[in-house]
């Protein structure tokens, strides 16, 4: 994914949206579309030129508020070292 939540290379996803700053919301498409809340996400974050931020790219399979309470998403939060959300790049993967 982008900073900005578009998509860069995909397979298996139907919808990215990028509802506040650091915040993806991410729906698979997998058929049969597969139980988010069961599954296993992992992602890297991508610095490209930018290694100074100190960054963390979290993940959560549950609904949360920031993403709709979307029980079928998963929710993508890159924090920098104090805290504050930011936007960045990051590769993403559903088990």
């Amino acid at each position: 994914m982008k900073s900005d939540g578009t998509v860069d290379r995909q397979t298996g996803i139907a919808e990215v949206t990028h509802p506040e700053t650091g915040f993806y919301r991410v729906k698979p498409t997998a058929v049969p579309r597969p139980q988010v809340t069961r599954s296993i996400p992992v992602a890297t974050l991508l610095r490209g030129i930018d290694t100074t931020v100190r960054a963390t790219v979290l993940l959560s399979a549950k609904p949360t508020a920031q993403c709709g309470n979307a029980a079928d998403t998963t929710t993508t939060v890159v924090t920098q070292a104090d805290g504050s959300v930011i936007n960045s790049e990051f590769m993403l993967a559903i088990h």
